[in-house]
């Protein structure tokens, strides 16, 4: 059993590896921990962290590291500590023929792309020339309901304008009749404040002379009326 700083050394690697690596490969690395929380590591545990060593120094991806785990999980996990190093080197090999067997894969998708993109380009070439061939063919019937149709938008157009203008006459006729009306009575308005202001005045003079007939009348009485003299 190896504490984490022994698996480091053995693996010759650091222990933030060893913990990156814990985390991202946790289905193939079953590291036990001791009572206070120390991680504890087996020859098991030791023979995969070299395999992700090894891949990692290759500059293999994570997910191209898990697939070649899940490809070759639970084989040759115990392999003596003398052939190791032989057992590596052949690994280092297999490794290497499954990344050539995935760039094969890609280039054969490229590949397939590529065709694709060539495939669609003269499709599109053929349907294009197909939709020239039938717009020539319906060149004439096509001119024929287009003249028809800007007859009669011609039509239309000529019909609205007039209905327009017409409108137009009618709204202005309309302002005018308006204006008119509305000139009649503010004449009758300013005819009725100058009767009303009229007949103010002719009412207060009549008021006057009233008063003063009334006044001159028992002026007179009283002049006219004998006066009669009481012994005080």
């Amino acid at each position: 059993m190896y504490t984490i700083k022994d698996a480091a050394k053995q693996v010759k690697t650091s222990i933030g590896n060893l913990k990156n690596w814990e985390k991202i490969f946790e289905k193939y690395l079953q590291v036990h921990r001791t009572k206070s929380g120390s991680r504890i590591y087996s020859e098991t545990e030791l023979i995969v962290l070299k395999k992700i060593k090894l891949m990692k120094d290759k500059k293999l991806s994570d997910e191209m590291v898990m697939f070649i785990l899940e490809t070759n999980n639970g084989e040759n996990l115990d392999i003596p500590e003398e052939i190791l190093s032989e057992y590596d080197l052949k690994y280092a090999d297999i490794v290497a023929l499954q990344t050539e067997a995935v760039q094969a894969v890609h280039n054969i998708s490229s590949s397939l792309h590529q065709f694709k993109g060539e495939f669609i380009k003269e499709v599109k070439q053929e349907l294009t020339s197909e939709v020239k061939k039938e717009i020539s063919k319906g060149n004439a019937i096509t001119e024929g309901i287009v003249q028809t149709f800007s007859h009669k938008v011609l039509d239309t157009c000529k019909s609205t304008h007039d209905q327009i203008s017409k409108l137009h006459h009618e709204f202005e006729k309309e302002e005018e009749e308006k204006l008119f009306l509305q000139k009649k009575v503010e004449e009758r308005e300013e005819l009725f404040q100058e009767f009303v202001q009229s007949y103010r005045q002719s009412a207060a003079a009549n008021e006057a002379r009233k008063a003063k007939r009334t006044l001159t009348y028992w002026v007179n009485f009283l002049m006219k009326a004998p006066i009669k003299w009481t012994k005080l």
